[in-house]
């Protein structure tokens, strides 16, 4: 995956989520991150039927080291 397919911060991803939710095709978030924007952003994905996968601080931090415990993905455009 390259950086240009994902959002990494918090606000971005809610203003994606309202949106247009469809152009995002799954989330991580890390488990055990307790916060309430993030708990904003489960509730929307599920909400659009956007998939959450709970994972490790470590598998977000090889993602992209400068997460906010949330990481939005949407499918690569075929080039």
């Amino acid at each position: 995956m390259e950086a240009k397919d994902r959002l990494v911060r918090i606000n971005p991803i809610l203003e994606w989520l309202r949106a247009s939710p469809n152009r995002l095709n799954k989330i991580f978030v890390q488990k055990e991150k307790g916060h309430h924007r993030i708990n904003e952003i489960i509730a929307l994905a599920r909400t659009n039927h956007i998939p959450v996968v709970f994972v490790p601080r470590e598998r977000l931090d090889r993602l992209h080291p400068d997460h906010q415990g949330v990481i939005a993905l949407w499918p690569k455009k075929n080039t």
